[in-house]
C-alpha cells in the first residue's frame, strides 16, 4: 500500500514564532484562517496573544479550541463544518500535537 502524506505548508516554531503569524498570512496570501488551538492555550495566554497579532494586521480570523488528544472524527467534523461556516482559506495550529493533528485532519 502507498500513503502520501503532505506535511504543513510551513512550520515556525521557537520563541517568537508567533510574532510572525501576520507577515507569514499575508506571505502565503491568506486573509480568513481559522486558528485551530486548545482549551490550555487558550486559558494560559498564547492564544490572545495570536488573536491580537491578527487582528492588530487588520486579519479576520476564527477560532477553534475543541481539540482533543489523538482526535476523533467527531471532532474533525465539526471542525470542517467550522471552516465551511465562513470559508476560511487557511488553518493555523497553536500548540502541540493535538492541534497540529486536528489541522491536519481538517
Amino acid at each position: 500500500m502507498i500513503a502520501s502524506i503532505t506535511g504543513p505548508r510551513l512550520m515556525l516554531v521557537g520563541g517568537g514564532a508567533s510574532a510572525e503569524i501576520a507577515a507569514v498570512l499575508q506571505r502565503l496570501g491568506c486573509a480568513r484562517p481559522l486558528v485551530v488551538s486548545d482549551k490550555f492555550m487558550q486559558s494560559s495566554g498564547p492564544l490572545d496573544r495570536v488573536s491580537a497579532k491578527l487582528k492588530a494586521a487588520g486579519i479576520d480570523h476564527g477560532l477553534f479550541v475543541d481539540t482533543v488528544p489523538d482526535p476523533t472524527s467527531d471532532v474533525l467534523e465539526v471542525g470542517v463544518a467550522r471552516v465551511r461556516e465562513r470559508d476560511y482559506d487557511c488553518l493555523v495550529a497553536l500548540g502541540g500535537g493535538s492541534p497540529m493533528d486536528t489541522a491536519k485532519g481538517i
